[in-house]
């Protein structure tokens, strides 16, 4: 049995591109549910109590590096190595306090 329609070239083009779009709005529906599950997710692990012993250990880890950055202020022989250390400890520093806000503002609330 075979079907014959004699629509118009703009009707069919109409008709796919309707489907097209259908279909697009439906994927960019449930994509936007997804990120938002996504972001939910994402929220809860923040708080999670975890992130407090994390960041204590992120703590242990920059003063170990701020200590080893210190060792080579102490050693520079030229004023570039010196900066360069200097930079180092700042940065370990920033990255220690950064970790010590976020115990603050978790575990002590």
């Amino acid at each position: 049995m075979q079907l014959k329609h004699n629509w118009k070239l703009g009707t069919r083009l109409a008709i796919g591109f309707g489907i097209v779009i259908v279909l697009v709005a439906l994927l960019g529906l449930t994509a936007l549910v997804q990120m938002n599950e996504l972001a939910d997710v994402t929220v809860k692990m923040y708080n999670h109590p975890l992130t407090v012993s994390n960041a204590v250990r992120d703590i242990r880890t920059n003063i170990v590096a701020m200590h080893r950055s210190m060792k080579d202020v102490v050693l520079a022989e030229d004023t570039e190595q010196l900066n360069e250390a200097k930079h180092r400890v700042n940065e370990h520093e920033r990255d220690a306090l950064v970790s010590f806000d976020i115990v603050l503002e978790r575990f002590l609330g």
